[in-house]
């Protein structure tokens, strides 16, 4: 009898995202490879191809799966409990799904991983272009689409895009770049989660001033 388990393909891709990671920030991008990434995770390059076209792709599907788990890290961000036209929802909607954005983005681990694939850029552009799309640009359309309704309902002017810009830059305002540049985060959990609330309730509060 077959003992009960994650499905084997679903452990497959885990290990090789948890490949991708600790190859990036052991070899930087000029040393990571589809082949490295294979042996590293115990899979053929023939599985690795068959599920990722290219390299950039993969990097895609890494920061994917990491982004989509801390847009959804709770049933209440995939579906909000209450119409997002409320201002209270909607203020504790965005604080919840930034605590988790935050939280990942802050990680030891994507730290540097963000900071080699920076380091990359003009080398590797294409990568450095996935890293965007799967990372800051899905959390800035989330936010959008967040943000849309309930600035129709509200008659506010500011456009969805520019809002969330500003909301995102709002939420890592203060301590990310000291972070990024240092590797010190001196932010606990409970003071991290009291700076996205607070920042929201700006974010908030200034929409209002400017209607």
């Amino acid at each position: 009898m077959a003992r009960a388990g994650r499905p084997v393909d679903t452990q497959r891709t885990e290990l090789v995202l948890q490949a991708v990671g600790e190859l990036v920030i052991e070899k930087t991008i000029a040393g990571l490879s589809m082949e490295g990434i294979a042996k590293r995770a115990g899979v053929s390059k023939v599985t690795l191809y068959r599920r990722y076209a290219d390299l950039p792709g993969l990097i895609m599907a890494y920061v994917n799966f990491h982004t989509d788990q801390a847009l959804n890290a709770a049933p209440q961000l995939a579906k909000p409990p209450a119409p997002l036209t409320d201002r209270q929802a909607l203020q504790d909607h965005l604080s919840a799904q930034g605590y988790q954005v935050l939280s990942l983005i802050t990680r030891p681990d994507v730290v540097l991983f963000d900071n080699a694939v920076s380091a990359a850029q003009r080398q590797y552009p294409d990568i450095a272009a996935a890293l965007y799309q799967a990372g800051p640009a899905k959390v800035l359309s989330t936010l959008s689409k967040n943000l849309a309704e309930y600035l129709t309902e509200h008659h506010l002017s500011i456009e969805t895009d520019a809002a969330a810009q500003m909301l995102f830059a709002l939420w890592k305002g203060g301590f990310y770049e000291e972070l990024q540049m240092t590797g010190r985060m001196r932010l606990s959990p409970k003071a991290l989660q009291e700076h996205v609330n607070s920042r929201t309730g700006w974010f908030l509060a200034m929409l209002h001033a400017d209607s």
